[in-house]
């Protein structure tokens, strides 16, 4: 995952705001999409300690593949 990534969702985190979203990447095929944003969650889970998540509500932090006619956007969301 590239820390410009991580330091937006931190920096969203940290300023509080209700809704928010960030896109990630665009790609050409749903598999490569599904497992893009697979990983990405499952990095940014284990970039935030429990304290973090709970402070953060981070169980409102969502990764979204969204199809559109010739490829796949993943975004990151919260509050949505």
């Amino acid at each position: 995952m590239e820390q410009t990534i991580l330091k937006k969702v931190r920096e969203n985190f940290k300023k509080k705001r209700r809704y928010w979203s960030i896109d990630c990447c665009t790609v050409e095929s749903m598999d490569v999409a599904f497992n893009t944003g697979q990983q990405l969650l499952e990095e940014l889970s284990s970039s935030f300690s429990d304290e973090e998540k709970e402070k953060y509500n981070f169980n409102n932090l969502k990764v979204c593949v969204t199809p559109n006619k010739l490829d796949y956007h993943v975004t990151i969301t919260f509050g949505h």
